[in-house]
């Protein structure tokens, strides 16, 4: 017996009462809001730093922790925030996240010393670090399939523009404004921003303050699913969730005769039993693994607090390997934590599935050196060809418009393409850079016109759309939409500590050249050369997760019906 056809009604999201819920542009409009004001904060930055510096009488040292507080802070809040958000529920998380934004940007905005600043900009850290996992969690859980993967694009559309718009919004406002009220102002404007998306969120994000109490099965699963169990459990999620208490069938989770005989696969191995032991007591008390909670923290500021400075004493260095040998304790913790029966910060189930780890890997390894890119081309141009700030600015604009375009017609293809479209993506990254690296000699010599570099920049856009959210998309696939908080802040967290290591390494390199021998061109291209390397590196991991891909289907299709 077929269901009827989908109403108006059965395609909006259900809340977890099974209540009819707001529609998924509203949900989704929300969660853009103050994505794009933490962006905006973000990207503002680099144009204001000078003007920052004379006003607050900054040192150099001072200006950097603008930036790296910030991260840092980011960084630090992003798993437990995750976690806490998928524990008690992601609206409240979500928007306390966002009123601690909307405190750190007013006290930036009267900040009277760079200290006082940098305290600020912690704060602003710690909010998007709360609200940015709760984004990934409300998308995972409200979206399905086609919906996602167009969410993500949505998601990767406005970090284009925020990202675009950003210096814009800066220059401006402090042509029209003068130094002082300019940079001042940039912080402040976030501040209505903040405030609409906390009335949005209050009016237009469901209610899931509920915390559950697990027993006996339920108990089992929460703790304790098998590799296979988790993979085939978000699968049925995904087709179950759509059809709400009345058994209509979602318009994203209409399913073919091609997916029959891997939905009775998927169901005969979520039926079996779980490894957690059956007599676990139900919990009435919030867990949320203080112990873990600790140990990540540490190993994130272990890892990334040598690369956030512009001068780091070598001793310092020896935190990386310190930090890297915590994450391994953090990973034999939260596996015991698991045995026990209670529930980890990170459940090891996730990173159990091979799509999510090579996801991990890619955005990790892509997050190295792309972001490096728009940070050595800016030098390039200005410290060392001459030109004006805004000059170097015009290169990444078609990049990013190009990119908030490619990742809309991304996210209708993505999940017919798989990791094609990201295989794809990867190749011509690598084949834009190589252009730039060319072209290089030639602007260098004057033959050609600097922007002659928009050429490549575009191409670096499209593929940029084709990779980030693509990834995202099938890096969550396979995740238990109850896990979407933790998985989403692991992403985010990857490709923060790529940034932070990106931005110190390839710069490095860059002025190492220019310093031994004072040849711009030959660092310009070795900085090109190291992002495209890689580039090549996700490239190959895309390759390898394409080819488990394959062999899924092949096993899907001979599964029995």
């Amino acid at each position: 017996m077929t269901d009827p056809p989908p109403t108006p009604a059965d395609r909006r999201p259900t809340s977890p009462a099974g209540q009819p819920a707001v529609s998924s542009a509203r949900i989704l409009v929300t969660l853009m809001v103050p994505l794009f004001m933490a962006l905006i904060a973000l990207s503002v930055i680099n144009v204001a730093l000078p003007v920052i510096g004379d006003s607050l009488q900054a040192d150099s040292s001072g200006l950097q922790w603008v930036v790296s507080g910030y991260a840092l802070s980011f960084g630090l809040l992003l798993v437990p925030s995750g976690r806490l958000g998928d524990a008690t529920g992601r609206k409240r998380i979500f928007l306390a996240g966002i009123a601690v934004f909307i405190v750190g940007a007013v006290i930036a905005g009267f900040a009277q010393g760079i200290e006082m600043l940098n305290a600020a900009r912690l704060v602003q850290g710690v909010g998007s670090g709360m609200l940015n996992p709760q984004t990934f969690g409300l998308i995972q859980k409200y979206f399905r399939k086609e919906a996602r993967a167009r969410a993500f694009a949505t998601m990767a559309t406005t970090v284009s523009v925020a990202t675009a718009s950003g210096p814009l919004v800066g220059g401006l406002l402090i042509q029209a404004l003068g130094d002082n009220l300019g940079w001042r102002a940039m912080f402040l404007v976030n501040v209505p921003l903040g405030v609409l998306a906390l009335v949005l969120g209050y009016r237009w994000l469901p209610d899931d303050r509920r915390i559950p109490t697990p027993t006996g099965e339920d108990a089992a699963r929460d703790v304790g699913l098998s590799r296979a169990r988790a993979g085939a459990s978000a699968r049925l999620d995904d087709d179950h969730d759509g059809r709400g208490d009345h058994g209509h069938e979602d318009h994203d989770h209409d399913h073919d005769d091609d997916d029959a005989a891997a939905l009775a696969a998927d169901r005969a191995i979520a039926s079996t039993t779980a490894r957690a032991p059956a007599t676990r007591p139900a919990r009435q008390r919030l867990d949320l693994d203080p112990v873990g909670i600790l140990l990540l923290g540490v190993a994130v500021l272990t890892i990334m607090l040598p690369f956030l400075g512009r001068e780091t004493p070598p001793a310092l260095w020896a935190l990386v390997p310190a930090g890297l040998a915590l994450l391994g304790v953090f990973a034999w913790w939260e596996r015991r934590y698991e045995r026990i029966g209670r529930p980890p910060l990170v459940n090891p189930d996730i990173f159990r599935d091979a799509g999510f780890r090579n996801g991990m890997v890619i955005v990790s390894i892509y997050f190295v050196g792309g972001t490096s890119l728009w940070i050595v081309m800016p030098l390039y141009l200005q410290f060392h060809l001459g030109y004006a700030p805004i000059d170097s600015a015009f290169i990444s604009l078609p990049a990013s418009i190009c990119a908030a375009v490619s990742a809309q017609v991304a996210g209708r293809f993505v999940l017919r393409l798989g990791r094609r479209m990201v295989v794809a993506g990867f190749t011509l990254t690598i084949c834009a850079l190589v252009a730039f690296i060319v072209l290089a000699g030639f602007v260098e010599s004057g033959a050609l016109h600097y922007l002659v570099f928009m050429v490549p920049a575009a191409f670096v856009g499209i593929a940029q759309g084709m990779t980030i959210s693509p990834n995202q998309t099938l890096t969550l696939r396979a995740v238990d939409p109850a896990y979407g908080g933790v998985a989403g802040s692991i992403i985010s967290l990857g490709q923060r500590m790529g940034t932070a290591v990106g931005t110190a390494i390839v710069p490095g390199v860059l002025f190492g050249i220019v310093a031994a021998n004072g040849d711009w061109l030959l660092a310009f291209r070795a900085a090109l050369g190291i992002i495209a390397a890689l580039a090549a590196g996700a490239l190959a991991f895309s390759i390898v997760d394409r080819r488990r891909e394959v062999r899924a289907d092949r096993e899907g299709a001979g599964a029995p019906s």
